[in-house]
C-alpha cells in the first residue's frame, strides 16, 4: 500500500508492506504522481516497507535520476542498518538517502537555502 502525506511542506510517499511484482506498477504510478507538482523536492519513505523488489529499486533510481536532471530532488528515507539500506548500498545507489523523515527534511531545506543563495 502507498500513502501520500505532507512532511513539512514537501510531498511524502510512504510505502507500506511489500513492494513487489504484484504492485510495482502501482508504485511506479505513485512515484509519477508524487513528482507532478512544482516542488523542488519530494520524499519517499521505505521505513514501513517489509520487502522491496529489485525492480522497484530500479524504478527509484530512474525516477531519482530524472528528477535530478530537472533540478529537483527525491530523497529516500531508509533507516541505517535496515535491509533496504543494505541493498541500496550493494546497488551503489547514487542518490540521497536519509535515515529519517526529519533528516530528509533537513537535507532538502539545506539544499533550498544553498540554491537561494546563488
Amino acid at each position: 500500500m502507498f500513502v501520500f502525506r505532507d512532511a513539512g511542506g514537501f510531498p511524502l510517499l510512504v510505502a507500506r508492506g511489500d513492494v513487489d511484482v504484484f504492485n510495482v506498477d502501482e508504485f511506479d504510478a505513485a512515484l509519477v504522481h508524487l513528482q507532478a507538482g512544482e516542488v523542488p523536492a519530494v520524499l519517499v519513505s521505505l521505513e514501513e516497507a517489509t520487502f522491496v523488489c529489485v525492480h522497484a529499486f530500479g524504478l527509484l533510481a530512474s525516477h531519482t535520476a530524472r528528477a535530478a536532471r530537472m533540478g529537483r530532488e527525491i530523497v529516500l528515507v531508509c533507516p541505517e542498518g535496515s535491509f533496504h539500506r543494505k541493498v541500496l548500498r550493494l546497488l551503489r545507489f547514487p542518490h540521497a538517502i536519509a535515515a529519517s523523515i526529519d533528516e530528509a527534511l533537513l537535507r532538502v531545506r539545506r539544499h533550498e537555502d544553498a540554491v537561494a543563495q546563488t
